[in-house]
Protein backbone atom coordinates (compact mmCIF):
# COMPACT_ATOMS: atom_id res chain seq x y z
CA UNK A 1 0.00 0.00 0.00
CA UNK A 2 1.39 3.64 -0.85
CA UNK A 3 2.16 5.88 2.29
CA UNK A 4 0.89 9.64 1.78
CA UNK A 5 3.18 12.04 3.57
CA UNK A 6 0.92 12.23 6.62
CA UNK A 7 1.04 8.01 6.95
CA UNK A 8 4.68 8.59 6.84
CA UNK A 9 5.30 11.09 9.16
CA UNK A 10 3.29 9.49 11.63
CA UNK A 11 6.09 6.30 11.18
CA UNK A 12 8.78 8.13 11.27
CA UNK A 13 11.05 7.43 14.40
CA UNK A 14 11.08 10.13 16.97
CA UNK A 15 13.98 12.32 16.36
CA UNK A 16 13.33 12.34 12.58
CA UNK A 17 9.90 13.50 13.46
CA UNK A 18 10.97 16.19 15.26
CA UNK A 19 13.07 17.32 12.65
CA UNK A 20 10.38 16.74 9.94
CA UNK A 21 7.99 19.18 12.58
CA UNK A 22 10.43 22.22 12.57
CA UNK A 23 10.99 21.78 8.52
CA UNK A 24 7.01 21.51 8.25
CA UNK A 25 6.93 24.88 10.80
CA UNK A 26 9.60 26.96 8.47
CA UNK A 27 7.91 26.05 5.25
CA UNK A 28 4.09 27.25 7.46
CA UNK A 29 5.96 30.62 8.62
CA UNK A 30 6.92 30.89 4.52
CA UNK A 31 3.56 30.17 2.92
CA UNK A 32 1.03 32.45 5.60
CA UNK A 33 3.33 35.32 6.28
CA UNK A 34 4.56 37.49 3.18
CA UNK A 35 3.65 40.61 2.20
CA UNK A 36 0.07 39.75 1.82
CA UNK A 37 -0.25 38.96 5.43
CA UNK A 38 0.91 42.18 6.29
CA UNK A 39 -0.75 44.12 4.27
CA UNK A 40 -4.21 42.78 5.22
CA UNK A 41 -2.97 42.54 8.52
CA UNK A 42 -2.30 46.35 8.38
CA UNK A 43 -5.73 47.02 6.66
CA UNK A 44 -7.79 45.36 9.25
CA UNK A 45 -5.95 47.02 12.16
CA UNK A 46 -6.76 50.51 10.06
CA UNK A 47 -10.18 49.39 9.20
CA UNK A 48 -9.76 49.77 5.70
CA UNK A 49 -11.71 48.65 2.92
CA UNK A 50 -14.62 48.65 0.85
CA UNK A 51 -18.34 48.09 2.90
CA UNK A 52 -21.82 48.70 2.24
CA UNK A 53 -23.55 49.77 -0.48
CA UNK A 54 -19.65 50.33 -2.80
CA UNK A 55 -19.03 46.49 -1.63
CA UNK A 56 -22.61 45.34 -2.98
CA UNK A 57 -21.93 47.51 -6.62
CA UNK A 58 -18.25 45.98 -6.78
CA UNK A 59 -19.96 42.26 -6.04
CA UNK A 60 -22.87 42.96 -8.64
CA UNK A 61 -20.07 43.81 -11.13
CA UNK A 62 -17.90 40.67 -10.40
CA UNK A 63 -21.23 38.63 -10.85
CA UNK A 64 -21.93 40.27 -14.15
CA UNK A 65 -19.04 39.32 -15.67
CA UNK A 66 -18.45 35.55 -14.04
CA UNK A 67 -19.00 32.35 -15.93
CA UNK A 68 -21.71 31.04 -13.35
CA UNK A 69 -23.51 34.02 -12.35
CA UNK A 70 -24.05 35.83 -15.78
CA UNK A 71 -26.08 32.95 -17.06
CA UNK A 72 -28.95 34.74 -14.52
CA UNK A 73 -30.57 38.16 -15.02
CA UNK A 74 -28.54 40.21 -12.79
CA UNK A 75 -29.35 44.51 -12.82
CA UNK A 76 -28.58 44.10 -8.94
CA UNK A 77 -26.90 42.96 -6.17
CA UNK A 78 -30.16 41.04 -4.92
CA UNK A 79 -30.66 39.62 -8.48
CA UNK A 80 -27.46 37.23 -7.63
CA UNK A 81 -28.47 33.91 -6.68
CA UNK A 82 -27.45 32.38 -3.26
CA UNK A 83 -25.25 29.38 -3.85
CA UNK A 84 -24.69 26.28 -2.07
CA UNK A 85 -21.72 23.42 -1.59
CA UNK A 86 -23.26 21.60 -4.16
CA UNK A 87 -23.79 24.01 -6.77
CA UNK A 88 -20.34 25.02 -6.86
CA UNK A 89 -19.44 21.12 -7.11
CA UNK A 90 -21.68 20.44 -10.19
CA UNK A 91 -20.53 23.23 -11.75
CA UNK A 92 -16.73 23.53 -10.61
CA UNK A 93 -15.63 24.47 -13.79
CA UNK A 94 -17.28 27.65 -13.91
CA UNK A 95 -16.02 28.87 -10.61
CA UNK A 96 -12.70 28.03 -11.25
CA UNK A 97 -12.20 31.07 -13.76
CA UNK A 98 -8.70 30.91 -13.32
CA UNK A 99 -6.03 27.78 -12.89
CA UNK A 100 -2.62 30.03 -13.30
CA UNK A 101 -3.36 31.13 -10.17
CA UNK A 102 -4.37 28.74 -7.79
CA UNK A 103 -1.67 28.24 -5.17
CA UNK A 104 -3.09 25.58 -3.15
CA UNK A 105 -6.13 23.26 -3.06
CA UNK A 106 -7.90 23.24 0.12
CA UNK A 107 -11.27 20.72 1.20
CA UNK A 108 -13.33 20.72 3.40
CA UNK A 109 -16.18 18.23 4.53
CA UNK A 110 -18.21 20.31 7.26
CA UNK A 111 -20.23 18.55 9.51
CA UNK A 112 -22.19 16.39 6.65
CA UNK A 113 -19.38 14.35 5.39
CA UNK A 114 -19.20 15.48 1.44
CA UNK A 115 -15.85 16.38 0.52
CA UNK A 116 -15.74 19.34 -0.47
CA UNK A 117 -12.45 20.85 -2.37
CA UNK A 118 -11.77 24.24 -3.60
CA UNK A 119 -8.99 26.63 -4.64
CA UNK A 120 -6.64 29.28 -3.41
CA UNK A 121 -4.30 31.95 -4.22
CA UNK A 122 -1.19 32.70 -2.21
CA UNK A 123 -3.16 36.12 -1.79
CA UNK A 124 -6.25 34.83 -0.49
CA UNK A 125 -4.17 32.05 1.96
CA UNK A 126 -2.09 34.63 3.54
CA UNK A 127 -5.61 37.19 3.84
CA UNK A 128 -7.10 34.05 6.21
CA UNK A 129 -4.16 33.99 8.48
CA UNK A 130 -4.08 37.63 8.76
CA UNK A 131 -8.16 37.49 9.80
CA UNK A 132 -6.93 35.28 12.29
CA UNK A 133 -4.06 36.37 13.66
CA UNK A 134 -6.04 39.77 13.58
CA UNK A 135 -8.59 38.72 15.97
CA UNK A 136 -5.65 36.91 18.55
CA UNK A 137 -3.44 40.31 18.70
CA UNK A 138 -7.37 42.32 19.87
CA UNK A 139 -6.70 40.10 22.96
CA UNK A 140 -3.04 40.44 23.61
CA UNK A 141 -1.72 37.15 22.06
CA UNK A 142 0.95 37.02 19.63
CA UNK A 143 3.03 34.57 17.38
CA UNK A 144 6.23 35.28 18.57
CA UNK A 145 5.32 33.86 21.91
CA UNK A 146 4.97 29.87 23.17
CA UNK A 147 1.72 28.55 22.14
CA UNK A 148 -0.14 25.11 21.89
CA UNK A 149 -2.61 23.64 19.62
CA UNK A 150 -4.58 20.89 20.03
CA UNK A 151 -4.30 18.61 17.09
CA UNK A 152 -6.87 16.74 15.14
CA UNK A 153 -4.76 15.21 12.62
CA UNK A 154 -2.62 12.11 13.82
CA UNK A 155 0.95 12.71 14.97
CA UNK A 156 1.67 9.50 16.18
CA UNK A 157 0.81 5.97 15.55
CA UNK A 158 -3.24 5.58 17.16
CA UNK A 159 -1.64 2.36 19.27
CA UNK A 160 1.36 4.41 21.08
CA UNK A 161 0.63 3.91 24.79
CA UNK A 162 4.28 5.87 25.71
CA UNK A 163 4.87 9.82 25.34
CA UNK A 164 6.04 12.45 24.20
CA UNK A 165 2.36 12.82 22.72
CA UNK A 166 3.26 15.85 21.25
CA UNK A 167 5.77 17.89 19.22
CA UNK A 168 7.29 21.69 19.94
CA UNK A 169 7.55 23.37 16.89
CA UNK A 170 10.18 25.89 16.98
CA UNK A 171 10.14 28.05 14.13
CA UNK A 172 6.21 28.67 14.90
CA UNK A 173 6.64 28.53 18.48
CA UNK A 174 3.97 26.04 18.87
CA UNK A 175 3.44 22.56 20.78
CA UNK A 176 1.41 20.47 19.10
CA UNK A 177 -0.26 18.10 21.36
CA UNK A 178 -2.06 14.66 19.87
CA UNK A 179 -5.84 14.68 20.53
CA UNK A 180 -6.07 11.18 19.89
CA UNK A 181 -4.02 10.28 22.58
CA UNK A 182 -5.55 11.98 25.51
CA UNK A 183 -6.94 9.96 28.21
CA UNK A 184 -8.04 10.87 31.70
CA UNK A 185 -4.47 9.27 33.08
CA UNK A 186 -2.69 11.23 30.34
CA UNK A 187 -4.17 14.38 31.05
CA UNK A 188 -1.40 15.76 33.71
CA UNK A 189 1.18 15.22 31.45
CA UNK A 190 -0.14 17.31 28.57
CA UNK A 191 -0.38 19.84 31.38
CA UNK A 192 2.69 19.28 32.80
CA UNK A 193 4.07 19.92 29.38
CA UNK A 194 1.89 23.61 29.29
CA UNK A 195 4.48 24.58 31.71
CA UNK A 196 7.31 22.88 30.49
CA UNK A 197 7.44 25.05 27.53
CA UNK A 198 6.01 28.49 29.00
CA UNK A 199 3.13 28.24 26.87
CA UNK A 200 1.09 31.64 26.86
CA UNK A 201 -1.80 30.47 25.10
CA UNK A 202 -3.73 27.89 23.28
CA UNK A 203 -5.87 26.90 20.43
CA UNK A 204 -8.32 24.04 20.38
CA UNK A 205 -11.54 22.42 19.40
CA UNK A 206 -14.26 23.54 21.92
CA UNK A 207 -15.03 19.46 22.30
CA UNK A 208 -11.50 18.91 23.60
CA UNK A 209 -10.67 21.94 25.55
CA UNK A 210 -13.58 21.36 27.47
CA UNK A 211 -12.78 17.35 27.90
CA UNK A 212 -9.17 18.09 28.43
CA UNK A 213 -10.33 20.20 31.29
CA UNK A 214 -12.97 17.91 33.02
CA UNK A 215 -10.03 15.77 33.34
CA UNK A 216 -7.55 18.17 35.10
CA UNK A 217 -10.88 19.02 37.50
CA UNK A 218 -11.35 15.04 38.47
CA UNK A 219 -8.00 15.27 39.27
CA UNK A 220 -7.96 18.13 41.68
CA UNK A 221 -5.35 19.50 39.04
CA UNK A 222 -7.18 23.16 38.78
CA UNK A 223 -4.42 24.95 41.11
CA UNK A 224 -1.71 23.79 38.33
CA UNK A 225 -3.44 24.32 35.49
CA UNK A 226 -4.85 28.17 36.69
CA UNK A 227 -0.80 28.49 38.20
CA UNK A 228 -0.09 28.68 34.20
CA UNK A 229 -0.99 32.00 34.07
CA UNK A 230 -2.70 31.58 30.47
CA UNK A 231 -3.60 35.04 28.41
CA UNK A 232 -6.05 33.36 26.81
CA UNK A 233 -7.74 30.40 25.06
CA UNK A 234 -8.55 30.56 21.37
CA UNK A 235 -11.64 28.05 20.08
CA UNK A 236 -12.82 27.49 16.96
CA UNK A 237 -14.29 24.79 13.95
CA UNK A 238 -17.41 24.35 16.45
CA UNK A 239 -20.20 25.54 18.27
CA UNK A 240 -18.98 26.58 21.89
CA UNK A 241 -21.67 25.46 24.32
CA UNK A 242 -22.14 27.68 27.66
CA UNK A 243 -21.27 24.20 29.86
CA UNK A 244 -18.29 23.77 27.66
CA UNK A 245 -16.95 27.88 28.22
CA UNK A 246 -17.76 27.25 31.84
CA UNK A 247 -15.89 24.10 32.79
CA UNK A 248 -12.63 25.68 30.62
CA UNK A 249 -12.49 28.77 32.69
CA UNK A 250 -13.71 27.33 36.06
CA UNK A 251 -10.30 24.99 35.79
CA UNK A 252 -7.46 27.86 33.42
CA UNK A 253 -9.23 30.89 35.19
CA UNK A 254 -8.89 32.62 31.50
CA UNK A 255 -10.80 34.09 28.57
CA UNK A 256 -12.22 32.27 26.42
CA UNK A 257 -12.48 33.30 22.90
CA UNK A 258 -14.54 32.06 20.05
CA UNK A 259 -13.77 32.57 16.50
CA UNK A 260 -16.17 31.47 13.98
CA UNK A 261 -14.28 31.21 10.05
CA UNK A 262 -14.06 28.73 7.35
CA UNK A 263 -12.15 27.41 4.29
CA UNK A 264 -13.99 29.00 1.91
CA UNK A 265 -12.68 32.31 3.66
CA UNK A 266 -16.09 33.91 3.62
CA UNK A 267 -16.98 35.25 6.89
CA UNK A 268 -15.13 36.32 9.74
CA UNK A 269 -16.47 36.74 12.98
CA UNK A 270 -14.64 37.09 16.23
CA UNK A 271 -14.91 38.04 19.58
CA UNK A 272 -13.64 41.08 20.51
CA UNK A 273 -12.43 42.59 23.76
CA UNK A 274 -15.82 43.62 25.29
CA UNK A 275 -17.08 39.72 24.44
CA UNK A 276 -19.45 40.82 21.68
CA UNK A 277 -19.21 38.62 18.42
CA UNK A 278 -18.78 40.68 15.70
CA UNK A 279 -18.07 40.67 11.73
CA UNK A 280 -14.43 41.93 10.23
CA UNK A 281 -16.38 43.49 7.85
CA UNK A 282 -12.94 44.61 6.03
CA UNK A 283 -12.26 40.73 5.39
CA UNK A 284 -15.63 39.78 2.83
CA UNK A 285 -19.34 40.75 2.93
CA UNK A 286 -21.38 39.11 5.08
CA UNK A 287 -25.40 38.99 5.02
CA UNK A 288 -27.59 37.46 7.78
CA UNK A 289 -30.57 35.74 5.73
CA UNK A 290 -33.87 34.54 7.66
CA UNK A 291 -34.21 31.00 7.78
CA UNK A 292 -37.73 30.94 8.94
CA UNK A 293 -36.96 29.64 12.86
CA UNK A 294 -35.59 32.78 14.35
CA UNK A 295 -32.29 32.19 12.94
CA UNK A 296 -29.86 33.63 10.13
CA UNK A 297 -28.36 31.60 7.72
CA UNK A 298 -24.62 33.19 7.28
CA UNK A 299 -23.81 33.97 4.01
CA UNK A 300 -20.73 35.07 2.54
CA UNK A 301 -18.80 36.82 -0.39
CA UNK A 302 -15.04 37.15 -0.63
CA UNK A 303 -13.41 38.55 -3.81
CA UNK A 304 -9.92 38.53 -3.09
CA UNK A 305 -9.56 34.73 -3.99
CA UNK A 306 -9.21 35.50 -7.35
CA UNK A 307 -8.85 32.26 -8.87
CA UNK A 308 -12.10 30.97 -7.69
CA UNK A 309 -13.68 34.22 -5.61
CA UNK A 310 -16.84 32.79 -3.71
CA UNK A 311 -20.38 35.00 -4.08
CA UNK A 312 -23.16 35.31 -2.22
CA UNK A 313 -22.07 31.66 -0.51
CA UNK A 314 -24.19 29.55 1.49
CA UNK A 315 -22.27 28.96 4.57
CA UNK A 316 -24.64 26.30 5.92
CA UNK A 317 -23.89 27.53 9.65
CA UNK A 318 -26.49 29.61 11.51
CA UNK A 319 -26.80 32.65 13.50
CA UNK A 320 -28.88 34.02 16.53
CA UNK A 321 -29.49 38.11 16.04
CA UNK A 322 -30.33 40.16 18.94
CA UNK A 323 -32.64 41.58 16.34
CA UNK A 324 -33.08 41.60 12.67
CA UNK A 325 -30.40 42.75 10.58
CA UNK A 326 -30.53 46.00 9.40
CA UNK A 327 -28.02 47.33 6.38
CA UNK A 328 -25.39 49.40 6.88
CA UNK A 329 -25.99 48.40 10.94
CA UNK A 330 -23.60 46.12 12.04
CA UNK A 331 -25.61 43.04 14.05
CA UNK A 332 -25.76 41.77 17.04
CA UNK A 333 -24.35 38.77 17.37
CA UNK A 334 -25.53 35.98 20.26
CA UNK A 335 -24.16 33.17 19.19
CA UNK A 336 -23.38 31.05 16.32
CA UNK A 337 -25.64 28.22 16.13
CA UNK A 338 -23.64 26.04 13.93
CA UNK A 339 -24.70 23.69 10.81
CA UNK A 340 -27.99 23.46 9.51
CA UNK A 341 -27.80 20.03 9.81
CA UNK A 342 -27.69 20.49 14.30
CA UNK A 343 -31.42 19.68 13.96
CA UNK A 344 -33.59 16.74 15.17
CA UNK A 345 -36.50 15.85 13.52
CA UNK A 346 -39.81 14.94 15.29
CA UNK A 347 -42.28 12.52 14.38
CA UNK A 348 -44.46 15.55 12.87
CA UNK A 349 -41.59 16.38 10.88
CA UNK A 350 -40.98 19.20 12.42
CA UNK A 351 -37.19 20.31 12.58
CA UNK A 352 -35.83 21.33 16.05
CA UNK A 353 -32.63 23.12 16.90
CA UNK A 354 -30.41 24.78 19.33
CA UNK A 355 -29.91 21.36 20.83
CA UNK A 356 -27.05 22.53 22.82
CA UNK A 357 -29.77 24.40 25.34
CA UNK A 358 -30.30 20.74 26.54
CA UNK A 359 -26.53 20.38 28.10
CA UNK A 360 -26.40 23.87 29.83
CA UNK A 361 -26.94 22.82 33.23
CA UNK A 362 -25.19 19.50 32.92
CA UNK A 363 -21.87 19.74 35.23
CA UNK A 364 -21.26 16.13 35.32
CA UNK A 365 -20.89 15.41 31.45
CA UNK A 366 -17.06 15.88 29.46
CA UNK A 367 -18.73 15.77 26.22
CA UNK A 368 -22.08 14.70 24.14
CA UNK A 369 -23.55 13.42 21.43
CA UNK A 370 -27.22 13.00 19.58
CA UNK A 371 -27.40 10.16 16.98
CA UNK A 372 -30.66 10.46 15.26
CA UNK A 373 -31.51 7.73 12.63
CA UNK A 374 -35.33 8.09 12.56
CA UNK A 375 -38.14 11.03 13.00
CA UNK A 376 -39.19 11.65 16.43
CA UNK A 377 -36.31 9.34 18.07
CA UNK A 378 -32.68 9.70 19.18
CA UNK A 379 -29.65 8.26 21.18
CA UNK A 380 -28.12 10.37 23.79
CA UNK A 381 -23.99 9.19 23.92
CA UNK A 382 -22.56 10.47 26.99
CA UNK A 383 -19.48 10.81 28.22
CA UNK A 384 -19.49 10.93 32.16
CA UNK A 385 -17.82 12.49 34.49
CA UNK A 386 -16.73 10.34 38.00
CA UNK A 387 -19.24 12.69 39.77
CA UNK A 388 -22.19 12.03 37.47
CA UNK A 389 -25.11 10.77 39.59
CA UNK A 390 -29.05 9.39 38.79
CA UNK A 391 -30.03 13.00 39.78
CA UNK A 392 -27.89 14.37 36.73
CA UNK A 393 -29.20 11.72 34.93
CA UNK A 394 -33.03 13.02 35.83
CA UNK A 395 -32.14 16.72 35.45
CA UNK A 396 -30.81 15.83 31.75
CA UNK A 397 -33.99 13.52 30.99
CA UNK A 398 -35.87 16.55 31.90
CA UNK A 399 -34.08 19.14 29.63
CA UNK A 400 -34.82 16.63 26.75
CA UNK A 401 -38.21 16.77 27.52
CA UNK A 402 -38.10 20.82 28.08
CA UNK A 403 -36.73 20.79 24.67
CA UNK A 404 -37.89 17.71 22.42
CA UNK A 405 -41.26 16.94 24.07
CA UNK A 406 -43.35 14.17 25.45
CA UNK A 407 -43.84 12.59 22.08
CA UNK A 408 -40.09 12.33 21.58
CA UNK A 409 -38.70 8.62 22.32
CA UNK A 410 -34.79 9.12 23.40
CA UNK A 411 -31.87 6.15 24.98
CA UNK A 412 -29.49 7.98 27.39
CA UNK A 413 -26.06 5.37 26.72
CA UNK A 414 -23.38 6.42 28.90
CA UNK A 415 -19.88 5.57 27.09
CA UNK A 416 -16.23 5.89 28.25
CA UNK A 417 -15.38 7.76 25.22
CA UNK A 418 -17.16 9.67 22.01
CA UNK A 419 -15.94 9.54 18.45
CA UNK A 420 -14.79 12.15 16.18
CA UNK A 421 -14.34 12.68 12.67
CA UNK A 422 -11.23 12.63 11.15
CA UNK A 423 -9.98 15.81 11.49
CA UNK A 424 -10.48 15.53 15.67
CA UNK A 425 -13.96 17.79 15.74
CA UNK A 426 -16.96 16.05 17.83
CA UNK A 427 -20.46 16.65 16.02
CA UNK A 428 -23.08 17.58 18.48
CA UNK A 429 -25.50 15.56 16.17
CA UNK A 430 -24.95 12.39 13.97
CA UNK A 431 -27.98 12.37 11.93
CA UNK A 432 -29.18 10.20 8.78
CA UNK A 433 -31.56 12.72 7.81
CA UNK A 434 -29.86 15.76 6.88
CA UNK A 435 -30.08 14.80 3.35
CA UNK A 436 -33.75 13.90 2.97
CA UNK A 437 -35.08 16.17 5.55
CA UNK A 438 -33.18 19.39 3.69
Amino acid sequence: MRLNLRQLFVQLPLPLKKQAINGAGWLVNRRRYGKFFHAYQQQFREGKGLKGEEMRALITRVAQNHPYFREFSIDSFDDIPIVTKSDIMSHHDKFLINKSLVFEKATTSGTTGQRFEFSLTKEMLQKQYAGAWFFREIHGLYREEPQANFFGRSLFDINQTQPPFWLFSKPTNQLLFSELHLTRERAPLYLEQLHNYGVRWFHGFPSFVSLFASFIAEQGLIPEAQSLNLKGITLSSENLLKNQRRIIEEVFGCRVINFYSQGEGVADIYQDSDGLLKVNENYSYVEFIPNGDGLFRIVGTQLDNKCMPFIRYDTGDLAELEEDPREGVAPKIKSIMGRKSEFLVLKNGRKVGRLGHIFHKSHHIREAQIVQTEPGKALFLINPTDMFSPTDQQGFEYEIRRKLGDDFDFEIRLVDAIQRTASGKLKLVESSLIQTTG
